[in-house]
């Protein structure tokens, strides 16, 4: 081997040891997390700003504060899924509505005060019935997809009255869930 290669290796050598590393990903600022909950809770029911942020934004359970990504689904208080008929109408909902209860959830955890990691954005009444109210548009949504044709009239109606019911129910006895 030549003087000249043993040098040219030395000098790449080098070179590379005295590369900077690789920059790291910076940690979101609460501004850019705000904007991601704002996409995902605001856009209809089946749009792509939920899995595209949940990529994006995935849960670090190092950060204090982050984007709250767990659900319960359609959580349905264990009482009333005792009654033979009302339970089995709630369970069936409960898949119906599957991704609104989540969309809805992901709401309540990131703007309401009533979790330990959520980004806590507006802890107020006025914001948890804008939440409350896309979860019912939403329902409404999954209920014209899911039953769309004029000979599913009923079903649809049926979906609507269930949806309300849903509504209601998080109106009702969501305080808790938001606020803590």
């Amino acid at each position: 081997m030549s003087l000249r290669s043993i040098v040219s290796i030395l000098l790449i050598g080098g070179a590379l040891s005295l590369a900077a590393p690789p920059a790291q990903a910076a940690v979101p600022t609460r501004a850019q997390l705000a904007s991601a909950v704002y996409a995902v809770e605001y856009e209809q029911v089946g749009g792509a700003h939920y899995g595209y942020y949940l990529r994006k934004y995935p849960p670090q359970y190092l950060l204090t504060r982050q984007i709250d990504w767990s659900t319960d689904g359609c959580s349905v208080p264990r009482a009333l899924l005792g009654f033979p008929k009302l339970g089995w109408v709630l369970n069936y909902y409960s898949g119906t509505f599957h991704e609104s209860c989540v969309r809805h959830d992901f709401g309540y955890r990131n703007y309401g005060s009533g979790n330990s990691i959520g980004l806590r954005l507006d802890p107020t009444e006025a914001r948890r019935k804008t939440i409350d109210n896309r979860f019912h548009a939403n329902m409404d949504i999954q209920c014209r997809s899911r039953f769309a044709g004029i000979w599913r009239v009923p079903q649809l109606e049926a979906c609507y009255a269930a949806g309300k019911v849903y509504y209601e129910a998080v109106r009702f006895r969501g305080h808790q869930a938001f606020f803590g």
